[in-house]
């Protein structure tokens, strides 16, 4: 799907990327569940949601670096003025729930999330301090 992506709307920096991203076909897909379904990369970075869930999972330099992925993983409903950034719309959530492939993804960017804070999920869903809890948090107090 993605050289169909690249075949009508060219390079994802070229700047047609703050818009949809149209399909030679005609329809429009919205950025957020393309990412989630790995076929589009982040805007700054060329990292597609899988690269940063396997790759940056306790690789604090790079989560710390640019926190533009946050908005990618963990998309919102409120408009916001960040260009990189696409509102999450009813549809996208609808499919993102529906879907176990992009619920565990959901999943998996949350416990990267914790991990990056120094908490740790537990199997029966309660939330502890990680091993790393106190220098994680020492790192924010900074």
């Amino acid at each position: 799907m993605s050289g169909t992506i690249h075949a009508c709307c060219g390079n994802f920096r070229d700047g047609i990327w703050f818009c949809y991203v149209r399909l030679c076909c005609g329809h429009y897909h919205h950025r957020n569940l393309m990412f989630y379904k790995n076929e589009i990369p982040l805007p700054n970075n060329d990292k597609t949601i899988e690269d940063v869930l396997t790759g940056w999972f306790g690789d604090y330099e790079s989560l710390e670096e640019d926190p533009l992925y946050f908005y990618w993983l963990f998309p919102s409903r409120t408009v916001r003025s960040n260009l990189y950034q696409q509102t999450l719309t009813n549809h996208e959530a609808r499919e993102i729930k529906t879907d176990i492939l992009l619920k565990s993804r959901v999943h998996r960017a949350f416990t990267m999330m914790l991990d990056f804070f120094g908490i740790h999920l537990s199997d029966d869903g309660h939330f502890k301090l990680a091993d790393n809890f106190w220098f994680r948090r020492g790192i924010f107090e900074q």
